[in-house]
């Protein structure tokens, strides 16, 4: 029987490795993966876990793992052991239960030590797997994020020593494999916002596929803080629809758009069930139009509000030029009002502009090309420094072997002893020896 048990904790475990090492944790042009990245990684776990055989949680696998809080999943340690009297014991209190409830004698459902020996050698084997799918979680996840972010719920405080494998949770281990990845900035969340705002309906596909890929847009979101509602998603349903409303391939939905209008003022504060309404609606003129007909989403079906964000986009790029051809129209209609010398005096001024701006680009692309583009230090990444250096990672200040100066902020870091930079030599970037003939 403890063959049996070793057997099935061994074989889910290498089952789990096997299928998280399919995955592919995606980084950076700074070696470090993002939170994106992360998350796509987490629903990979989730979908390995479902496929597992879990007899206890049908439907389900293992996936509860995951969760935060108490469940059937959690509560097994890899010391418990279920025996044949337990098991009696159980039986008969839930018996007696229900003799209770029932007013009726309710027999246990096991009686006899073989039956109750059977029931505790199959609960044992699913305990054990359990346990096996937990350690293959956490070796898959530390494989991909790097032991030095698993290590902080991985190992004791004083990081001398590992945990038990029952003295955390997969919860904590993938909380803070997020917490770990590279945040993306405040201009990129917003980005990423207005696109969910401004998505273009495919309508070579049905509304409700649309709307299922638009929500799942934006419950992406929210793991950014950024919580966009139904009424802002019935805004943007309804914009496509009526976009495509004034095309052929969309005049099934004109009726479909006069039974909304009737029903829902433009004021009106949208819901669930508004929402459901709507949907059923248009999934009756789906139903009859021609799906083919419809071109791709860059190809016109592309709403209002969007195009005047391209086109405002698009004005503020070509603003200099804009303002530069503005200016020279107006000097030439202005020649009979004003002298030939304000005319020659606004084209220097715009010639000067140009050859500025020019010499200011040169400079930027140069001061771009002559800086290292990724910072591959293996010292640096250990402790999230994204600014990449010029010398070789052995004499990184962040390396710890490493036998030369260091800043004090770094050796307070890195809980090394500071020395001041007069006592190294030039080579270990101390300063460098003058002579004594440089010095007269």
């Amino acid at each position: 029987m403890a063959e049996a048990c070793y057997t099935a904790r061994a074989t889910t475990k290498q089952q789990v490795l096997d299928g998280i090492n399919k995955l592919t944790l995606h980084t950076n042009e700074h070696g470090q993966y993002t939170h994106d990245a992360i998350l796509l990684i987490q629903k990979g776990i989730q979908r390995v876990l479902v496929s597992q055989f879990n007899p206890s949680d049908p439907g389900k696998g293992m996936v509860k793992l995951l969760d935060d809080g108490d469940n059937i999943l959690t509560r097994v340690h890899s010391t418990d052991a279920i025996t044949a009297g337990s098991v009696l014991k159980l039986a008969k209190k839930r018996a007696d239960k229900l003799s209770t409830m029932t007013g009726k004698t309710v027999l246990p459902t096991f009686t006899t030590q073989t039956e109750a020996q059977e029931e505790a050698d199959r609960l044992n084997i699913i305990n054990q797997s359990v346990i096996g799918a937990k350690e293959g979680v956490v070796e898959a996840l530390s494989k991909l994020v790097g032991s030095d972010i698993t290590d902080a719920v991985l190992r004791t405080a004083n990081g001398s020593n590992h945990k038990s494998i029952d003295d955390f949770t997969l919860y904590e281990v993938m909380k803070v494999a997020i917490d770990g990845a590279d945040r993306p900035t405040t201009n990129d969340v917003l980005e990423q916002l207005l696109e969910v705002i401004n998505h273009p309906f495919d309508f070579r596909k049905k509304v409700s596929v649309n709307m299922e890929l638009m929500q799942s847009n934006a419950a992406r979101m929210a793991t950014y803080g950024i919580v966009i509602g139904i009424p802002q998603l019935t805004l943007t349903l309804l914009a496509n629809i009526e976009t495509a409303t004034k095309s052929d391939y969309g005049r099934e939905f004109r009726s479909a758009m006069h039974a909304i209008r009737k029903k829902y003022a433009y004021n009106h504060v949208h819901d669930a069930t508004s929402l459901q309404t709507i949907l059923t609606e248009l999934a009756g003129a789906d139903g009859v139009r021609a799906l083919r007909d419809a071109p791709a989403p860059n190809a016109g079906t592309t709403h209002s509000v969007a195009n005047s964000v391209s086109f405002l986009n698009s004005m503020m790029l070509n603003s200099d030029t804009d303002s530069e051809y503005t200016e020279s129209a107006y000097g030439a209609s202005s020649d009979s009002g004003s002298s030939e010398e304000k005319r020659k005096s606004r084209e220097r001024e715009i010639k000067k502009t140009k050859k500025a701006k020019a010499c200011e680009k040169k400079k930027k692309k140069k001061a771009k090309d002559d800086e290292p583009k990724k910072n591959t230090c293996p010292h640096c990444k250990k402790y999230h420094r994204k600014k990449p250096h010029r010398v070789e990672p052995d004499k990184c200040m962040w390396n710890k072997n490493y036998k030369g100066y260091r800043f004090k902020s770094i050796c307070d870091e890195l809980e090394v002893n500071f020395k001041p930079r007069i006592k190294f030599s030039a080579d270990l970037g101390g300063y460098a020896k003058k002579d004594d003939s440089d010095s007269e």
